[in-house]
């Protein structure tokens, strides 16, 4: 009996050990859902789509399209979209490059949305997610970067 009793002491103790362990060694996400939340919030009012019913979810590489780092799937009768983007478990950039990465996958899918507007031809499918790249790293380029000094006229 007390062999038994020890033994289960043993086991709980360890079990105890191994929970204090996981809470206090656990990595910090690298990205939450929160902060992606708060970026569509923030680019859905900066790209004036408040009457749009926007979600925003992160995904694994398995639930995109092979290559792609993000998608939108829109209903333009019923304003509502979802945005799926890239887990930072599939990223393959330093991890102190994913927040940024992520934030310019929403702010890309976002113009799409504005995009979807207009017809859709396959034939341009390149030639638009060139546009809409450029767009988005602009649009997230002036926010981050600091302005330029204004140029100083020479006479």
């Amino acid at each position: 009996m007390v062999i038994l009793i020890t033994f289960l002491l043993l086991f709980v103790s360890i079990g105890n050990a191994a929970e204090s362990r996981d809470r206090f060694t656990s990595p910090k996400p690298v990205v939450t859902n929160e902060q992606v939340h708060g970026w569509l919030h923030v680019w859905q009012r900066r790209l004036r789509l408040e009457d749009w019913k926007i979600d925003v979810k992160i995904v694994r590489v398995w639930e995109l399209e092979q290559g792609t780092l993000g998608h939108i799937d829109w209903s333009i009768p019923h304003k509502t979209a979802t945005i799926k983007v890239l887990s930072p478990a599939d990223y393959e950039l330093p991890k102190d490059k994913i927040p940024a990465d992520i934030e310019l996958s929403v702010v890309h899918e976002l113009v799409h949305l504005h995009l979807s507007a207009l017809p859709l031809n396959k034939a341009s499918r390149n030639t638009e997610e060139q546009v809409v790249s450029m767009i988005a790293d602009a649009l997230v380029n002036l926010e981050h970067e600091p302005p330029a000094a204004p140029a100083v006229p020479t006479e």
